[in-house]
């Protein structure tokens, strides 16, 4: 049975400290928007203090907020997001960082400005896949197998991707990895950690293998929770620990699954091409995280952030969500990598049930009409959300409040890639 996560939040709060835990780290959250019930939880667990000035930490969301507290930044004081990360992430810049070909990232096109590589090369291979290059949670986003589909779905600030047409299935449903990886700078590029559990993203409908008839059908072909939500195949998971069910399943829970069922060699081998995908990608990327961040135009012109990353920039780390997807043979595929990966806590659950709710979003429970669904559900704590962001969390403070002990990565979920 799963874990009441109202009754879990409240034990959470409510917990003192663990033994030995450093009491007086103190996290600025004044500037973390939807991040901050999750640092509170994990806060409360570890016995560090949030605060709204001032800080060892200062915990930032919004591109407009580093700039601002990079430029307040004191000796000593972290920043929670790398400067140019955001720029990084794109997928017009991380097309240019595999421009040496990696053997996980899908071959890929930059569309910027209005010409337009050979359209049939890009249809050699079957379906693509067209995306924003800033596009998030699934907005925006085209699958093509003709030139006149392509052509109509192409702008002047895309990516055409390889679309991946045999995915490994989990129950008859496409499904893809969120990993997490903690970065920071370092003299010789980026220091790097993975966080051993991630969150399996299941489609709501079977799979079937992509064709013109159902090439518009998200809820089959992409994997974004804020589509598949909107379901009514969607499936909430009240058990992090079970790999067999839910829209949502703790990732190690579903890699111990496919290796008893034989679909994978092991979970340990999974584990460690992923520790490889991660490691290459933050290589690949560090040149142009460098480039960008420098930039004055990441910075619209200001001088004194370019200046401040110059002193600065050392002084910030990085939690990126880094999605991937296995193919039928259990090969991993770079999809793409989140600049700030969500640390929300909530699942939507509808109910028919009831006729009538605010239009916006109510306390937890609370009947609401709020957009994030057609139907009216409530919002309630997620088990599996629970389960691993709020270890992700506290594993990356924890490493960054104590890089200088022997073994930063002592009582997280996080390992090393070697540099």
């Amino acid at each position: 049975m799963g874990v009441d996560p109202l009754q879990q939040r409240r034990a959470i709060l409510l917990s003192r400290p663990r033994r030995g835990a450093k009491c007086r780290l103190r996290i600025n959250t004044s500037q973390a928007q939807k991040n901050a019930e999750a640092l509170e939880m994990v806060a409360k667990r570890s016995g560090w203090e949030l605060v709204n000035k001032s800080g060892h930490i200062l915990w930032v969301v919004r591109k407009e907020d580093v700039a601002e507290s990079l430029l307040q930044l004191q000796p000593g004081q972290w920043l929670s997001h790398i400067p140019g990360m955001h720029e990084a992430c794109s997928k017009a810049s991380l097309a240019n960082a595999f421009k040496a070909t990696a053997s996980f990232w899908p071959r890929t096109w930059v569309i910027q400005g209005p010409e337009r590589p050979d359209l049939a090369d890009m249809l050699s291979s079957g379906f693509v896949i067209v995306k924003p290059n800033r596009g998030l949670q699934g907005k925006g986003i085209h699958l093509a197998c003709s030139s006149d589909e392509l052509q109509r779905a192409l702008s002047d600030d895309v990516v055409v991707q390889q679309y991946i047409s045999r995915p490994l299935l989990l129950d008859a449903r496409k499904w893809d990895l969120r990993l997490y990886a903690l970065v920071l700078p370092h003299e010789d590029g980026l220091r790097c950690w993975l966080a051993r559990e991630g969150i399996a993203r299941v489609c709501a409908d079977i799979y079937e293998e992509l064709s013109h008839t159902n090439a518009k059908r998200d809820t089959m072909h992409l994997t974004n929770y804020s589509l598949n939500k909107r379901s009514e195949k969607f499936v909430c998971n009240e058990d992090p620990g079970s790999g067999h069910r839910g829209g949502k399943r703790a990732l190690s829970a579903v890699l111990l699954r496919l290796q008893k069922e034989k679909l994978i060699a092991s979970a340990a081998s999974v584990w460690e091409e992923l520790g490889n995908l991660v490691q290459h990608t933050a290589g690949a990327m560090r040149d142009e995280l460098q480039k960008l961040a420098l930039d004055p135009s990441t910075w619209d012109g200001r001088e004194e952030v370019v200046q401040a990353v110059h002193t600065k920039f050392s002084q910030s780390f990085h939690i990126l969500g880094i999605d991937v997807l296995l193919d039928s043979s259990g090969k991993p595929w770079l999809l793409e990598v989140n600049c700030n990966p969500s640390f929300s806590l909530e699942e939507i659950h509808p109910s028919a049930g009831l006729a009538k709710a605010s239009d916006v979003p109510r306390a937890l429970g609370q009947p609401c009409g709020c957009p994030a669904h057609p139907q009216v559900h409530t919002h309630q704590l997620s088990p599996v959300d629970m389960a691993v962001k709020l270890p992700v969390l506290e594993g990356a403070v924890t490493i960054v409040s104590q890089l200088t002990s022997t073994d930063p990565t002592a009582g997280t979920i996080y390992t090393a890639l070697s540099r």
